[in-house]
């Protein structure tokens, strides 16, 4: 009865150093996250343990310490959420690099042989403002002798309404550093305007993108573009897996439309670079806009501390492609299956001070 006694005493003195713990950590301003967590799953590991091994604990003391650490459990799952939370409530920046294995818009082959990487670099104020330099390379596309041959610069801002409504607007600039100067200024500007919808169980998306450029000589239905994009999704989250702070896993089915003339352009200023181009690629169907492309993809992100690691399978089915004769065909076309895979780090450059509210 003695070593029950002292048992149940360790037990009590383990919840109360927990509790100790919890309270301290909301008296501090956003700790960070590595010792954060550690110290909380460092004490919930040995209670899990004390309850392995002593055996012979009364039932309604085994009740007691399940109850305790499956509260536990919760707090710790809520702290890691405020951790992964406080970096995008703070400024900070991002920096990305990923690599895509073949170059896709629509639904449809831009013409650029090989893959692409791409590296940038973003700052978000924590008033939703942002700004974002991106670099792209295409390592075997032998018509494109630069190094870095295209980058752009957006702005952009984001906003949350309540629970459930975010609406994002972003504007974006391209500097094309292939090609003749016609081909280097279409369609080089963009402006977008995205909102999603949380219903608990679905995020349901909208998002429309226009684009112009061009020069005096450019013809007018080559200046601009217009595309619609529907999304249905779903985020499956897990903590704790495989050593993760956090894991998701979230499957999308988007619909694309819109006027597709980015992708024909893209193709001439190669055909031209490659001095492969006939009268007929010349050829621009700007007035279309139907269904480009159904597009049915799985993200799984993998955080741990700052970071993400990332890869996204898509398979993207075309429609009305233009064949060799510039027809258009509004059956779905030859499938395309690509793969995107990534790491983002995030650090912050300023920490915001947490209300504190005392009775």
């Amino acid at each position: 009865m003695k070593i029950k006694s002292i048992q149940l005493i360790s037990l009590l003195t383990i919840f109360f150093s927990l509790t100790f713990v919890n309270l301290s950590a909301q008296n501090e301003s956003a700790p960070q996250p590595s010792r954060y967590i550690y110290d909380e799953s460092k004490l919930l590991t040995k209670y899990k343990n004390i309850l392995k091994q002593q055996t012979d604990l009364p039932d309604s003391t085994k009740e007691f310490v399940k109850d305790k650490i499956d509260s536990l459990e919760r707090i710790e799952d809520k702290k890691i959420t405020r951790v992964l939370k406080s970096i995008n409530k703070a400024s900070h920046f991002e920096i990305d690099q990923y690599y895509t294995n073949k170059n896709v818009s629509s639904g449809r082959d831009i013409g650029i042989t090989g893959y692409a990487l791409t590296q940038s670099i973003a700052y978000k104020n924590r008033f939703g403002f942002y700004t974002r330099v991106s670099f792209y390379e295409y390592p075997e596309e032998t018509a494109i002798k630069k190094k870095l041959p295209e980058w752009d610069l957006s702005f952009g801002y984001k906003k949350r309404f309540g629970d459930n409504l975010y609406l994002y607007t972003s504007y974006s600039h391209s500097f094309i550093l292939y090609g003749n100067t016609e081909s280097r200024s279409l369609l080089i500007n963009r402006v977008s305007m995205s909102s999603y919808y949380d219903l608990d169980f679905l995020f349901l998306g909208a998002s429309y993108t226009y684009s112009w450029g061009g020069t005096d000589k450019t013809p007018v239905i080559e200046k601009s573009a217009s595309q619609l994009s529907l999304s249905i999704d779903r985020d499956f989250s897990f903590n704790h897996f495989l050593g993760s702070y956090y894991f998701s896993i979230y499957p999308q089915l988007s619909f694309g439309f819109g006027s597709d003339n980015f992708v024909q352009l893209r193709k001439r200023s190669l055909l031209q670079e490659k001095k492969k181009a006939t009268a007929t690629d010349s050829v621009i169907q700007n007035t279309f806009f139907g269904l480009l492309a159904l597009d049915a993809s799985v993200d799984f992100t993998y955080t741990i501390k700052n970071f993400d690691f990332y890869v996204s399978p898509h398979f993207a089915v075309p429609f009305n492609v233009l064949d060799d004769k510039y027809k258009r065909n509004p059956s779905a076309g030859t499938p395309i299956f690509y793969t995107s895979l990534g790491v983002t780090y995030r650090f912050k450059m300023w920490q915001p001070k947490e209300h504190r509210t005392h009775h």
